[in-house]
């Protein structure tokens, strides 16, 4: 699945993009809106991007339980330097180090993840005027004519951004998780 990103000028043009995608059978779920100002999307119907796409969460855990692995290793090897018998050095007390210091630093990375805009949003979010808002697509293979056809129908200017392949995407709230569009978790 590719996820299209799209700037469009303000919440009525998102609008009439939205409806012009759903007319196009685009499911509402694979359309997301993103504002300066959120509460605009609620009081004009529009799908907000989900907290779970706004930020880092599954990057920053991976990336704080494999720095939090390799600190567990270095200091399960450093248990080592002491002198005999003040440790007792099984395998078991090697791997729970190992995966003790891991848990924290997934932990850490997950706290970290939370505080962090996803990096997919916040490098348009400095070009976003205040009235402007991000339009993101996700596409099914050979799914770009369909998407052509509804901005040109719906007579909004969309100035495309960018597009991402092979994206981990939630598709909605509930917690179903797609990988190049085929189901992960539900």
């Amino acid at each position: 699945m590719k996820r299209n990103y799209y700037l469009v000028q303000n919440v009525d043009m998102a609008k009439k993009l939205q409806d012009s995608l759903l007319a196009a059978k685009v499911p509402l779920n694979h359309i997301h809106m993103l504002c300066k100002d959120d509460r605009q999307l609620q009081a004009h119907g529009l799908n907000p991007l989900p907290f779970s796409e706004r930020k880092d969460l599954l990057a920053d855990t991976e990336y704080g339980a494999m720095f939090g692995i390799m600190a567990g290793v270095f200091a399960a090897i450093s248990l080592m330097a002491f002198p005999k018998g003040t440790f007792d050095l099984t395998p078991i007390l090697m791997s729970s180090v190992s995966f003790g210091i891991g848990i924290a630093g997934a932990v850490i990375g997950f706290v970290i993840g939370l505080m962090r805009e996803n990096y997919h949003i916040s490098e348009f979010r400095d070009q976003m005027l205040a009235t402007q808002c991000i339009v993101m697509i996700d596409l099914a293979k050979g799914g770009e004519k369909q998407i052509e056809q509804s901005l040109s129908k719906s007579g909004v200017t969309a100035q495309f951004l960018k597009q991402d392949d092979d994206e981990i995407h939630f598709e909605n709230m509930s917690g179903e998780l797609r990988v190049n569009g085929k189901l992960i978790v539900d």
